[in-house]
């Protein structure tokens, strides 16, 4: 996993074969909460985690190659 500090307006760019992610940091409300902007080809499916199944967390970590999520 790459962890990356951003500041208020700023953005991190994620290339995929379908086009570019464009992550945006918008604004920060208090030390747990920020609000995030994505911007994505149509083709990429963008889901919060806490709507996954258990089970579904896993297959996206055994795809990843990340079992330690």
């Amino acid at each position: 996993m790459l962890t990356l500090s951003r500041r208020t307006g700023e953005s991190i760019i994620i290339f995929t074969s379908d086009g570019a992610i464009v992550v945006y940091l918008r604004t920060v409300e208090g030390p747990e909460r920020c609000k995030i902007g994505i911007q994505a080809p149509a083709s990429v499916k963008i889901l919060r985690s806490e709507l996954l199944t258990d089970t579904q967390k896993e297959e996206l970590r055994h795809e990843a190659g990340n079992t330690h999520a």
